[in-house]
């Protein structure tokens, strides 16, 4: 019944180390006919199912799993490097204060390795703080954030800016339909390189870590971007390491199959949809997500546009536009988000309306910035619409 060292598939005759995984692999997934390792069983009661180096593999594995740390939850408010909330985010007195009105107090990283993942201050961003407060805490548990809204309201940035005042690295992966296992945990790869002694290119077949990989070793923030575009079956790769536990690659090499999440690394993720499906209509690339991995964020958060006061702050800033023009904008997008979606079918977002302050300011139009930035992706009779409110507003 035996090959060398493999064993023998009972159903199809080809060598296997573990009958269980190439039942899986080869008779299940995608078959017509799926066939099941129990029913394997059951049918082959004497036939082997595991090689000797399978064996002594899992051995190997099961006893490195106890050697293993178990994962630590890091506290911001153990860490010695600590700033005033207010003071690290550039926000009033009143809104860094906790409710027996002490300063709360938020842990900055000392890593100096890789400074280059560290996001760039953007000293214009408005922070939506009650939302703020909410995420800071829950990274301070290492809680797994969930945040969704409609595109442009500030998701990634919010992320984005955490990581840059608390120098904290980040790793950003953009999901989508076709992402697959391999780009988030890694895989083998032709790697070349010059010998030093006969100057001749040598070819190396190594294990290249991926991003989350790279992320759980090294301690940075990993935003899981458009999580509800990927692929339930795919994403449920996140299943254990979303519980705290470390990252398993069997295929891996020796050093990188288990990998033990540093005590800085954070897994944030989010999405235009909670993870349910898309009932706007306006994000068609989202797919609905199973339970189990959207269960696993300890925290989801809504994130909602901005109130007219910051949105004309966070646009003044930003472009420089004069303050009786960028209320006109404010205005404009108040008006739409009003109508929509009963004359329109597509809101605006502070990006678009940054975007047509640009371009309206550059031009010397707003109208113009309004009619290239947004109107223009509407369809004919909305778009009417839409220039209508435009006409009313800025004459």
């Amino acid at each position: 019944m035996s090959d060398n060292k493999k064993i023998v598939c009972m159903i199809c005759s080809k060598n296997a180390h573990s009958i269980k995984v190439h039942i899986k692999e080869d008779h299940f997934a995608g078959s017509k006919q799926p066939y099941t390792f129990e029913k394997y069983v059951e049918k082959y009661p004497e036939a082997p199912l595991l090689t000797s180096a399978a064996v002594e593999y899992m051995k190997k594995m099961r006893a490195e799993r106890v050697k293993s740390p178990k994962p630590t939850i890091f506290k911001y408010n153990l860490d010695e490097n600590k700033k005033p909330m207010a003071e690290l985010f550039g926000l009033s007195d009143a809104n860094g204060k906790n409710i027996s009105g002490k300063d709360i107090m938020i842990g900055v990283s000392d890593e100096i390795k890789f400074p280059e993942y560290v996001p760039q201050i953007d000293s214009s961003y408005v922070y939506p703080v009650t939302t703020l407060k909410t995420v800071l805490m829950a990274l301070s548990q290492n809680i797994p954030v969930y945040i969704y809204g409609h595109a442009g309201v500030g998701k990634t940035s919010l992320f984005e800016q955490i990581c840059a005042r608390t120098n904290n690295r980040m790793i950003r992966i953009q999901h989508t339909a076709n992402i697959e296992e391999s780009h988030i945990i890694g895989q083998w790869t032709v790697e070349k390189f010059k010998d030093e002694e006969s100057g001749q290119l040598i070819s190396e077949t190594v294990f290249k870590l991926g991003p989350l990989a790279v992320a759980m070793k090294y301690g940075f923030y990993y935003l899981a971007d458009e999580f509800d575009r990927g692929h339930p079956t795919v994403m449920s790769i996140y299943n254990a390491v979303l519980e705290g536990k470390p990252l398993i690659i069997p295929e891996a090499d020796e050093d990188n199959r288990v990998i033990t999440p540093h005590k800085n690394f954070r897994f944030v993720a989010n999405g235009n949809s909670n993870g349910s499906g898309d009932e706007t209509g306006l994000y068609q690339a989202t797919i609905m997500q199973d339970a189990a991995s959207i269960e696993r964020f300890g925290v989801c958060l809504k994130l909602n546009y901005m109130s007219p006061a910051k949105e004309l702050k966070m646009i003044i800033d930003k472009t420089g536009l004069p303050s009786e023009d960028a209320e006109r904008v404010v205005s404009f997008c108040t008006k739409i988000r009003e109508s929509y979606p009963s004359s329109v079918s597509l809101t605006i977002g502070p990006r678009v309306a940054i975007t047509a302050a640009v371009i309206g300011l550059l031009s010397g139009n707003i109208k113009r910035g309004i009619e290239c930035a947004y109107a223009n992706r509407l369809p004919e009779s909305e778009r009417e619409s839409a220039l209508a409110i435009s006409q009313r507003i800025f004459g």
